[in-house]
């Protein structure tokens, strides 16, 4: 059944569920031969065939069904009906340049060097919250720029891989020159890192918190934890190229199958490259959740080549 538009989807997926209920409607749904007439009437289908490939998704029919009108017509991915059981939080921890108040211009510079605008632009996730605006979801955004605090990494720099290049959770050194950072200082009575602690776990809780808040509703949570990066920087922790458009991260179990699978059709539909932790590895994982909880939650990382938009 060749659906010619998103409308077409959504009108075809109600048919669906009026007809076969909507018990397993994210894993298979099928049509008896007596309803074909009337789905290409509601639908104005123009294409019905079950031969070859079933045109909307370039999905192998089964030779059992090719020709046998009594079993199943129609199969498709869960991509065309949507994830109904599934809400997402989009997780944007670098895409701010700001600073709490009383870091003005000259205290920064002392800390940081005076090339700390520098640095802030170039660490930056710019306008990585704008490319992914039309998602729908819980948006989950750091207030501050990574240089004040990471809230990605581990405090613990036993356990951040990033630490061993002076970019834990505080970063304590300039990883495009080298430069160590001067760190935990009074400048003109204002103590620069007072309340660094209570921002970076007022910022976790605020995402567990709504991962909670999903899952006391019944659905389960898609995490996206989306960032930017440049070949300069994977390059800088000693990543080999090349670098693909987009990259893609992932921890060895929290993540849904069927997503990435929608995630790479995307990708390669846009005609960009894409790999598998590479350069980066891994995504968040909210604390403080039970394995139960854990169980519906699945992490994402999205990477955005800077090159595609800066």
């Amino acid at each position: 059944i060749y659906l010619r538009s998103q409308e077409e989807v959504e009108t075809f997926k109600e048919f669906i569920i009026r007809n076969n209920g909507d018990g397993n409607i994210l894993r298979k749904g099928f049509l008896k031969p007596c309803q074909l007439y009337e789905v290409s009437i509601e639908l104005e289908c123009r294409y019905l065939h079950l031969v070859g490939y079933v045109s909307c998704i370039g999905y192998p029919a089964s030779r059992t069904y090719q020709n046998d009108l009594n079993g199943f017509i129609f199969w498709y991915e869960n991509e065309y009906l949507g994830f109904k059981d599934v809400e997402i939080i989009k997780h944007i921890p670098h895409s701010s340049l700001n600073f709490p108040e009383g870091h003005e211009d000259h205290a920064l510079g002392f800390m940081f060097g005076g090339d700390y605008k520098i640095q802030n632009y170039k660490l930056a996730d710019l306008f990585i919250d704008t490319l992914f605006s039309d998602i729908k979801g819980v948006e989950v955004k750091a207030k501050y720029s990574r240089l004040y605090c990471d809230v990605e990494r581990y405090k613990n720099n036993k356990k951040e891989p990033m630490a061993k290049f002076g970019q834990g959770y505080i970063y304590e050194k300039n990883i495009f020159t080298g430069k160590k950072y001067l760190r935990k200082l009074m400048f003109c009575g204002i103590k620069l890192w007072e309340g660094i602690d209570s921002y970076y776990d007022e910022h976790h809780k605020r995402l567990t918190d709504e991962t909670k808040k999903i899952l006391s509703s019944g659905k389960k949570v898609l995490i996206l934890d989306l960032h930017s990066y440049s070949d300069e920087q994977a390059k800088l922790i000693g990543k080999e190229g090349p670098f693909p458009d987009i990259c893609i991260g992932l921890n060895n179990t929290e993540y849904d199958q069927r997503v990435i699978n929608v995630i790479i059709k995307k990708i390669k539909d846009k005609g960009y490259s894409y790999q598998i932790n590479h350069p980066y590895s891994g995504s968040i994982v909210p604390n403080g959740l039970t394995k139960k909880e854990l169980k519906n939650v699945s992490s994402i990382m999205i990477e955005v080549n800077k090159r595609l938009y800066l």
